[in-house]
């Protein structure tokens, strides 16, 4: 799916008022967005140490060619979102919620922030790989479907 930042034809869908989205800045977020984005996206509990490897050597802050996105529901993070910018596209990916914070509109308000940041920074172009689960939602914002990709993943246990 991918949209022309001018025309997020729905910037202000309903959420609960309660959402509050930080950027990612430091190790300690950091830790806490990873264990957000495994559990809501329900992978092993082991992968949290990799996620958090990869992103730490990725770097941190507004000046970032990516940007993690930690929402917080009365004091509890429960949802997550990246932004990777590049070659004039701003991909959102890693969009996740707790189960307890779905259908309140926080899925698209945490996709919703990265894209008007990158299009205050001058992106015209948003992609995404959307899930079953996030497809309506992305629809709802403005997306189109251009392709299908399908995902194959395999499953590893942890060494004991």
């Amino acid at each position: 799916m991918d949209r022309i930042l001018r025309d997020l034809s729905n910037e202000s869908l309903p959420v609960t008022p309660d959402l509050l989205i930080e950027l990612v800045e430091n190790q300690e977020t950091l830790k806490l967005w990873c264990q957000v984005f495994v559990t809501g996206f329900e992978m092993p509990g082991f992968t949290i140490e990799h996620f958090y490897e990869w992103f730490l050597s990725l770097g941190f802050g507004a000046k970032s060619p990516v940007r993690n996105y930690l929402g917080w529901l009365k004091g509890k993070p429960v949802a997550t979102s990246t932004l990777f910018t590049g070659a004039g596209v701003a991909g959102i990916y890693c969009v996740a919620n707790l189960p307890e914070a779905r259908r309140q509109g926080i899925g698209a308000a945490m996709t919703l922030q990265p894209l008007k940041e990158a299009r205050q920074a001058g992106y015209r172009i948003g992609i995404l790989q959307a899930s079953q689960m996030g497809f309506s939602v992305y629809q709802k914002i403005g997306f189109k479907e251009y392709c299908k990709i399908k995902l194959y993943t395999l499953e590893m246990k942890a060494e004991t």
